[in-house]
């Protein structure tokens, strides 16, 4: 019989990724996205250079996810213009800090995907 904890231990193993079916954008949010978003909770690392060049990695939640941005919540204050690395499940997102807001202890953080890299027309 397992206990509690052992539950508990359980669930958090094989909780880092959710699937929720609806969509992310609401009340006049969805008037500045260009593309529809998709809420989702992911367990990320963020990993960053602040302004003197430290690096950092700062561990959080992914919040939701487009096609040329996410979401993501986590414990520390990333500024706007930071260029930075996600890494998720589904892999590596590269981009820059758009949008910071407080909210209670966390910050979210709205992140445009880096644009690609064309291949040469040769």
């Amino acid at each position: 019989m397992k206990t509690a904890a052992a539950a508990q231990d359980h669930s958090r193993r094989y909780a880092d990724i959710k699937l929720l079916w609806f969509s992310a954008d609401v009340g006049s949010v969805s008037e500045k996205r260009s593309e529809p978003r998709v809420n989702m909770m992911a367990r990320i690392e963020a990993l960053w250079e602040d302004e003197a060049g430290t690096s950092h990695i700062s561990r959080g939640k992914l919040e939701d996810l487009s096609d040329g941005g996410l979401s993501i919540r986590v414990n520390e204050l990333i500024a706007v213009g930071s260029k930075l690395i996600v890494r998720m499940p589904r892999g590596d997102f590269p981009g820059t800090v758009v949008q910071c807001r407080q909210n209670g202890r966390d910050f979210v953080l709205g992140i445009k995907r880096d644009a690609a890299q064309k291949p040469d027309d040769k």
